[in-house]
């Protein structure tokens, strides 16, 4: 019993960890996106010059 208890553990842990993973890389992408269409927002600002 103490071992499927540990397993169980380990596996939420795991999960846990894959969930962090994926939010940094959703922050990353979301930062990415602004940059671009800041840049985009800039070289039109450009043109109309």
């Amino acid at each position: 019993m103490e071992f499927l208890t540990f397993i169980a553990v380990c596996v939420l842990i795991y999960l846990v960890y894959l969930i962090r993973q994926d939010f940094k890389d959703h922050s990353v992408r979301i930062e990415s996106q602004m940059q671009r269409v800041t840049e985009v927002v800039i070289k039109n600002q450009e043109k109309q010059e």
